[in-house]
Parts: C-alpha cells; structure tokens; sequence
C-alpha cells in the first residue's frame, strides 16, 4: 500500500502536547505541512542509522568495499581515485565543510556551495570557471576531490564539484573512494594549515549534455531518477520519476562495486537518457556519479528549478463510488478517480463540494444513491455551502486518528515493472492487494502526479468513524477498503482528499454509504483494480 495521506495545508499548527508525545525530530523545529503525516506518524526516513560495530568490523567492511569498488568492473573506472591515484595527483581538492578542522596534507579548498547561485542551483558555466580559476585550477590539473557536508546529513558533496568540472569540460578528474577516512585509514598525513595556489585564468569547454534543463526535464523523453530523501519524493515529484536513493550506490563514501550498481539501476535502460535530480544537486550528482561509473548517458537537473518554472496544479474529483453500496456491516471498497489540472489558486490547500453535494447530503438525511457505477463529477461549485466537516476539523481528524499505524520501506528488486524502489506502508485498512505501489504510477499526468489519497468517512452525526489511505490502480482509480464490521445500521458520509504537486484538495460528502444489516449479501465484482492493481517498486 502506500501511504496514508496526510495534509499539505500551508500553516498547520501541531499543539506541543502532540510534539512532546509524538517525539518525532521533524516535529521540534519549523513544520513542515507537506510532510504532516511523517510527522505524526513519528517516522523519519531520512534518519541516519547508528553504527554500533567495532573498529575491526569497520576496518574489515571498508577492506572489503575497496576491494569490490578496485577496478570494480566499472565502465570508467578512471573516473574513481584510490589513496595511491590522490598521491599522484598534482592538486587535491577539499570541497566539505571540515577544512578547517582537518584535511589532507597540500589540499586547497573550495567549498562546494559556492558553486550554487542564490536560489541553489547550478551557476552559470562561466561563473564556475571564475570559481575554479580563482581557487588556482587550471584545466590542465589532475585534480582528485574529496569533502562532506556536515549541514547536509552529511552527504559526499564531491560527486557535485566532479560534476561541475566534467561539465566546464575538465578531462583529469577524479573523486576519492572513501574520502579523507580512506586517506586516514591509510595513514598518510593530514594537516590543519590552510593551502592556496595562485589565481589562474580557467577556459571552460562545456560538456552542455551533462545539465538538463526545464524543457528536457518536462518533455516526457527522459528517465527521470529522484535523488531526494524519500520523505520528499513521497510528498512531490516530477511525473514519471522513480526514487534511488544516495545510499543505494554507496557506503562509508565508497563506491558500491560493479555487481550492486548493476542491481541498483537494473529497471534503467541503457539505450536511453536519465535524468537525476535533487535539490541542489549534491544528492544527484552522487546517483549521477554512480551511473557515469557504469556509462549511462546521464545528467544532472535542479528541483528548484523544476518548483520555480513548473505551472501550479491542484486534484480534482471525477468520480466516485462504493462497492457494496448499500452493504451490509463488514469490509466496503471506495473507489475514487482523480485528474491533476492546472490551478491558479497557488494557496497550499483546497477544500470544496463537487457538484451533487446538496443531494448527498440528501441522501445522508435517508436517500441512498445509487452507486454501482462511478458517480460523474462536473466541477466545483460554490465553496460557501454549509457541510457537515470543516478544514480545520479535517485536519484535527486526520492528525488525531488513532488507527494509523507506522509506515515501514522494504528494499525489494524490480526489473519488469522499472522501479528501483519500494514503499510498502502499514495503514487503517489492511487491503487484499498485497506488495507496494509505484508513487504517482496511477492517476498521473505530464503536469503533476498523485502522490497520496485518502477517505474520511463519518455518521450522519459527523462523528469520524474512520480515516484511510487510497491507493492507485492500474484502471485510474484510487482504492481503499472500509472495515464497517462494527458500524450500526445508518448513512455514511464520504470526505476525499488526494495531493499533488504539494498542495491537497479536500471534496467534502461527495459519496454516501448504507450499512443495512438486512441488505441482500452481494459478490464484490473481481476486476483488474482489485487484483492486479498494485505493482512493486522495487528498492528504496
């Protein structure tokens, strides 16, 4: 299943009693709306795992990286530096944050981030030869990188500067497998004296292939690959684009080797161009970086760019149905079909009434509608209209809801289906579809996906009688399973919501449900939605 959905509403306000019981990190400092439901859930998946083994344990798995990663059977295997590659180099670079504690004896350094311009993407070409002509690079340098970022969880960032000079068209560069650790390790020398070389004049011969652009990115022709914290590619992507995490292609800053990047892009295929993205692109590069290691046609692309020139888009609601309907007490299936369009409202949330919410609440006052076929929705109409929940009651359910259990990701292997990544999240309604969903597979446009759906349902009381998720189909529908086993005999009443492009629409009493302990037991129709609807991802 996917995830639960959860509100991206602009200014939600989580009271500190929830912060203190809840006890999640991403809860303590600046909200984040569009990762509300992380955070109730106290679930972080961007959360470095401790390594609790001994100095042995690691010495002996670092052993055992380099072995694997030393010829590696990469493509370009020049393109990865061993301690011994460093010492002949004629200038190494330190573009992390830890220079001035630390760093390899004769370094020079360039932090990373100067490469970025003020809204954190790539600079122009001319202004990073500037940069590294400055630093005292020349192109004719052989020139080993190496350096983290310690505000960045950490990251390698020297996958990124590789990046930029193989862009300015710089030929001798190489990135240090396992970086300064791997130096240490070997016992060379390091120094705290800070190094400089005098300014040169740096000719840059742009390799204009390797930094995709806004027009690439959206025209559909490319394998997208999402390089971010999968708390971020689960709350918005661009359509199409699979996740691989940083991770996935490296360990202690060491280069997997051949064997596991093969198994990691094993969905990719090699005949056609990829596209990774992240942020700033430090994430990417380093999923780039793994990919040039095995000769993918590759290149890089900034989200930032992709959130500033992308037109705000917004759900709406085509349809709706439940099956049975009426039903008697027991499980009852909630389809809803969305479409993504174009929004002019770029406000973070939406709460409406489709059409036909006047004669729903009809039906909640003891008039059933037929739902054996998708109800058709025209539009949206007035937003003034009285309903039985509010937006700030929405939030206040779904942030309350006691039923939500822990998400948990699962790495699995997909070739067939070209998903390098598996999301399999526990929710309030266990479904008879087993495995995991491709994120924003169903549902999708050019514009935006779906990235996540859910149902409120209540009695004619208003009382909330359950929140869960919705996950797509293979027959544009989304789909989850009401567990009424306990429900008295009355009329339910159906709030949806779906997320996409990081804003929520909320459709309020768009359907009604009978439960009626007298109604004649019905065959719930075996369709393609219902069996074969849910396709793995593959590995996270």
């Amino acid at each position: 299943m996917l995830l639960a959905f959860y509100p991206i509403a602009n200014g939600l306000d989580i009271p500190q009693e929830k912060l203190d019981k809840w006890d999640c990190p991403a809860c303590k400092g600046d909200t984040r709306p569009d990762l509300a439901m992380f955070e109730f859930l106290g679930y972080d998946p961007t959360a470095m795992a401790t390594d609790d083994r001994s100095s042995a344990q690691r010495a002996r798995a670092a052993m055992e990286a380099a072995e694997a990663s030393a010829g590696g059977g990469y493509v370009h295997g020049e393109f990865l530096a061993s301690v011994e590659d460093a010492n002949r180099a004629n200038l190494i670079l330190d573009v992390g944050s830890d220079y001035d504690a630390v760093h390899i004896e004769g370094a020079i350094p360039l932090y990373w981030e100067e490469l970025l311009d003020d809204e954190n993407n790539p600079r122009p070409a001319a202004e990073m030869a500037e940069i590294f002509g400055n630093a005292g690079i020349s192109p004719d340098d052989s020139v080993v990188i190496y350096g983290s970022c310690e505000s960045c969880d950490g990251i390698s960032v020297a996958p990124f500067v590789f990046w930029a000079m193989r862009y300015l068209g710089h030929d001798s560069v190489q990135v240090l497998d396992g970086g300064l650790d791997a130096w240490t390790d070997a016992g060379l020398p390091t120094e705290k004296r800070a190094n400089s070389r005098a300014a040169v004049v740096y000719t840059p011969r742009v390799r204009s292939s390797l930094l995709a652009d806004y027009e690439e990115v959206s025209s559909g022709e490319r394998q997208l690959v999402d390089a971010r914290t999968l708390q971020d590619f689960s709350a918005d992507k661009i359509a199409g684009a699979i996740h691989i995490d940083y991770d996935e292609v490296q360990t202690n800053d060491r280069m997997k080797g051949s064997d596991d990047l093969t198994r990691v892009f094993a969905g990719l295929d090699e005949d056609e161009p990829i596209v990774v993205y992240s942020y700033a692109g430090a994430r990417a590069a380093m999923v780039w970086y793994a990919l040039q290691l095995m000769g993918y046609d590759s290149s890089v692309y900034s989200f930032n760019d992709w959130e500033a020139k992308r037109p705000p888009v917004k759900a709406i609601l085509k349809g709706s149905r439940a099956d049975p309907n009426p039903s008697r007490p027991g499980p009852v299936k909630i389809y809803a079909a969305f479409e993504v369009v174009p929004d002019e409202d770029e406000s973070g949330m939406e709460i409406s009434e489709a059409e036909g919410a006047d004669e729903v609440k009809m039906a909640a006052e003891g008039a059933v509608s037929e739902n054996g076929t998708i109800d058709e929705v025209g539009g949206i109409p007035d937003e003034t209209n009285e309903s039985i929940v509010t937006v700030e009651e929405i939030e206040d359910m779904i942030s309350n809801a006691t039923s939500m259990e822990k998400p948990t990701a699962k790495t699995m292997g997909c070739v067939a289906c070209f998903d390098p990544v598996a999301l399999y999240a526990s929710g309030s309604n266990p479904s008879e579809i087993t495995g995991g969903v491709k994120l924003g597979s169903v549902g999708s446009t050019t514009l935006a996906p779906i990235t996540a759906a859910g149902a409120l349902i209540q009695d004619s009381e208003g009382e909330v009688m359950a929140t869960i998720e919705l996950s797509p189909t293979l027959s544009n529908e989304h789909l989850g399973t009401w567990d009424a086993t306990g429900a008295p005999n009355g009329i339910y009443v159906v709030t949806l919501a779906a997320a996409a492009g990081g804003k929520t629409s909320y459709f309020e009493d768009v359907l009604t449900i009978e439960i009626d302990s007298s109604a004649p037991v019905q065959e719930t129709a075996t369709t393609a939605a219902a069996t074969d609807g849910i396709r793995k991802l593959g590995s996270y």
